[in-house]
């Protein structure tokens, strides 16, 4: 009978412990008017959230904590992996230099208000995969600069922006704009209707031996293939 009990207790205080772990690694702040995302989290938890999805109005200043989440503090790395913002609103500009250095974001959804990814957004993170909404009608050549885990663009029914094969470009496929720097492939062929090579399209891939650009470019941007 006594271990019985034992075992009750321990697993309901293994099943309060898991409920516990869950909400406070998985979170969702809805921001009241005017309430900024630090003063919606305290300084207790945010360092355990490794899954935080935002609802209401963001501004710059909730992008920088953000990014502040997914930077290393006292040499430890921070937990946070995933972002949600698509139910976020009123951002029309992800800032520059917005998640520079974030070096434990791997995945992230922008406000559907968002048109402009602005210079170096993203360089030097974590992020593995980047998803093209259909708001966003440009993006800073440089917004990917050293995003060595970045395997591919996603996107559907955008009218500016077109994926091909994990691979950014203009709609129509005319323009090369980004190739990521953590897609793992030997060579690469062009699509027959791409012209044109974007500023950095290829800068730092030196995971390339071979790049069949085929005959037709009529322009090839700055740093298109430095490394």
């Amino acid at each position: 009978m006594r271990g019985y009990i034992l075992r009750l207790i321990i697993g309901i205080l293994v099943g309060y412990g898991c409920y516990w772990i869950y909400h406070i690694r998985f979170r969702a702040i809805d921001l009241a008017e005017g309430q900024s995302l630090s003063a919606a989290l305290s300084l207790q938890s945010w360092g355990m959230i490794s899954d935080l999805k935002v609802l209401g109005k963001i501004d710059s200043a909730d992008i920088a904590f953000l990014r502040r989440m997914c930077s290393k503090r006292d040499d430890n790395l921070s937990l946070l992996h995933h972002v949600d913002l698509s139910k976020a609103c009123s951002l029309e500009t992800l800032p520059a230099c917005a998640f520079e250095g974030a070096a434990s974001l791997t995945s992230i959804k922008l406000p559907n208000s968002v048109t402009v990814v602005s210079d170096d957004a993203f360089s030097h993170s974590s992020i593995k995969s980047f998803y093209v909404a259909a708001s966003v009608r440009k993006i800073a050549s440089t917004a990917f600069l050293g995003c060595y885990s970045l395997r591919g663009f996603e996107g559907e029914d955008n009218p500016y922006y077109d994926c091909a094969d994990g691979v950014l470009y203009s709609k129509g496929l005319e323009t090369l704009v980004r190739f990521p720097q953590g897609k793992y492939v030997a060579d690469y062929s062009f699509p027959q209707a791409t012209q044109r090579v974007a500023d950095f399209a290829f800068y730092g891939c030196d995971n390339l031996d071979e790049i069949d650009a085929g005959l037709r470019l009529s322009y090839v941007g700055e740093r298109a293939f430095a490394y």
